[in-house]
Parts: C-alpha cells; sequence; structure tokens
C-alpha cells in the first residue's frame, strides 16, 4: 500500500535540505566575486533541484487530494521502494556530500568567509562530480514524474 505522508514527508525534508544548503552556497559564492564557475554551476543545480522537489510535492498533494488540483498518478509512485523513494534516498546522500565538500572548501578569514583556492584546485573534480550527480538525480526525477504522468 502506499504511503503517500511519508513521500510528503520525504519531500518536504529534502526540500528543506536543498533550500538551507542552496542559501548557504549563495552566501558562500556571492562572499567571492571571483568564485569559480563551477561553484556558481554547482549552486545553481542546488537551486533547481531544489524547484523540481517543491513541484513533486505540489504532485504528490494533487495525487492523494491535499491540493487546489486533483491529478490521476498511480498510489505505486509513493511506495517505500518505488524508484522516486529511491531518488529521495540518493538526492539526501548527494546533500549531506554537498554540505561537507561546502564546509572543507571555507576559509574564515578577518575580512570574511572565502573559499581556500588550494583546496578548491586539489577538489575540483569532487565539486564537479557532485554537479554531475545532482544534474542525474534531477533529470531521473524529471524522467520519473513524465512517466508517472502518461
Amino acid at each position: 500500500m502506499a504511503d503517500p505522508l511519508s513521500a510528503g514527508a520525504s519531500v518536504v525534508t529534502l526540500i528543506g535540505a536543498c533550500t538551507v544548503i542552496g542559501k548557504r552556497m549563495v552566501k558562500f559564492v556571492q562572499a567571492l566575486q571571483d568564485a569559480p564557475s563551477e561553484l556558481m554551476m554547482l549552486s545553481n543545480e542546488v537551486n533547481e533541484v531544489t524547484t523540481v522537489l517543491m513541484g513533486i510535492e505540489h504532485v504528490r498533494l494533487a495525487s492523494t487530494g491535499g491540493g487546489n488540483i486533483t491529478l490521476d498518478v498511480p498510489a505505486s509512485i509513493w511506495t517505500e521502494n518505488s524508484p522516486i523513494e529511491m531518488l529521495f534516498r540518493s538526492v539526501r546522500v548527494q546533500l549531506v556530500e554537498l554540505d561537507n565538500f561546502i564546509k572543507s572548501l571555507r576559509k574564515d578569514t578577518f575580512e570574511g568567509v572565502k573559499i581556500d583556492r588550494i583546496r578548491w584546485a586539489r577538489n575540483r573534480k569532487t565539486g564537479l562530480k557532485l554537479w554531475r550527480r545532482l544534474a542525474e538525480t534531477k533529470n531521473g526525477f524529471y524522467l520519473l514524474l513524465d512517466a508517472s504522468a502518461k
């Protein structure tokens, strides 16, 4: 049996995590006028994942009769081991990794927060890998929602 409430809790939790991490990244990148473009891409990807998760929450509410509109989405999409739940688990792990990555690049100085450029140079591949994984997860959500709506 589908459990739309636990799926809703998952979506809401992920939206909150994305929002917190996204805001942290924006503050971090804005504090650095010459931030590497890859960090901007990563920040944009977090914002896009947040938008997708908000869309999923609207679909969940509509499909369970909790929203202003109703959608005919199969209840199986919200079950515990469904593909969407696997994507939720994946994005949770990615957000924790991203948060740790951002923290590892921070360098607090008397002038404020800066990027430790040496750490960035050493860990650039990790940042790009996180960016690609987030993009793939976001695309997975799009594909799953598209397939479920048909």
